[in-house]
């Protein structure tokens, strides 16, 4: 009976060190970006561009479509750093714009950061900082995350907590301006667009952002996108010598219905299994072994007072 309950207690203890066993060495790894990220992310929305006949005035609304896919191709710095290549194809609808734009990036993310790796390297385009997208249990913080069109980060300011589908998500929103500095393919783009269709100069190019996401509070997916994006600048126009402000390019836009579908699917299952792993699996072994540990001193006791019962001498009826 002894060598049993020893046994017991035994595994007893074992079923509980399971539990922070799981939590420290099980759970870290699902929390990473995964080195098989393969995704595709649709969005759609309006857009409005400067009219080359009269730059003061804009065409538009079009129809916009934006369709973004990501995959992972490898992984290098002791599997610590995921190369992705990015894929950004646009389509605006428009007599200007007949064929669409498609442009490649290959990104270099830190796996448990899900920010850009600061180096240079010879496996992807350049160095990059910031966040590259939010990981499980984002911060309720600000966050600085890399755009492309302007090669420097802008700042997602953490708003708030709420329910979005069922789901509940981090509100973050990007609102500002700045001028473009360290992009100057697009600075010349636009400047000559300036000189070109209006003989005028551009004095400074400006970015400008109103845009909203929610963000899952477990798994970190995106789940919602509002954004408005425009380009302007105050133009001297030599024929005049006035100066005007043109707006170059302006995008509003969200996730299509499709995508928005898939991406709450995602959220909802990453979610559960982020619950399964983070809670309920840890928990089941605290609860197993506890009870293993309850039930053997409770049998330990109930056999040792059987026992004793028995050692206790019989009394003698008195005469």
């Amino acid at each position: 009976m002894k060598r049993a309950s020893l046994i017991l207690a035994i595994i007893g203890v074992c079923v509980l060190l399971i539990a922070p066993i799981w939590a420290y060495i099980i759970v870290p790894p699902q929390l990473i970006l995964p080195d098989d990220v393969e995704q595709s992310v649709t969005y759609e929305g309006e857009a409005y561009m400067a009219n080359p006949t009269d730059l003061t005035e804009e065409m538009g609304p079009y129809d916009l479509e934006i369709e973004r896919t990501y995959e992972g191709v490898k992984t290098v710095n002791d599997d610590e750093v995921l190369i992705i290549e990015e894929t950004a194809k646009s389509m605006i609808d428009s007599p200007l714009t007949p064929d669409p734009k498609v442009k490649t990036y290959t990104l270099a993310i830190e796996r448990d950061t899900y920010e850009h790796l600061n180096e240079d390297g010879d496996q992807w385009d350049y160095a990059r900082y910031g966040r590259f997208t939010f990981g499980p249990h984002p911060e309720k913080k600000d966050v600085e995350f890399w755009l492309h069109d302007i090669n420097e980060t802008v700042t997602a300011k953490y708003i708030g907590t709420t329910t979005y589908e069922g789901l509940d998500v981090i509100e973050y929103s990007m609102s500002g301006s700045k001028p473009v500095t360290k992009n100057m393919d697009m600075v010349q783009k636009y400047a000559g667009m300036a000189y070109y269709y209006g003989n005028g100069v551009l004095n400074e190019l400006i970015y400008q952002e109103e845009s909203m996401v929610y963000v899952t509070e477990a798994s970190g997916v995106i789940v919602y996108l509002d954004r408005t994006v425009q380009y302007y600048g105050d133009v001297t126009f030599l024929s005049s010598n006035e100066t005007h402000r043109v707006t170059f390019s302006k995008m509003s836009y969200g996730f299509n219905e499709e995508t928005s579908d898939k991406l709450i699917d995602k959220a909802t299952e990453a979610d559960e299994k982020l619950e399964l792993y983070e809670f309920t699996i840890p928990l089941a072994f605290l609860i197993g072994g506890s009870g293993i540990l309850v039930f053997t001193g409770i049998w330990h006791l109930r056999k040792y007072r059987k026992l004793k019962a028995k050692a206790e001498p019989e009394e003698i009826p008195a005469a």
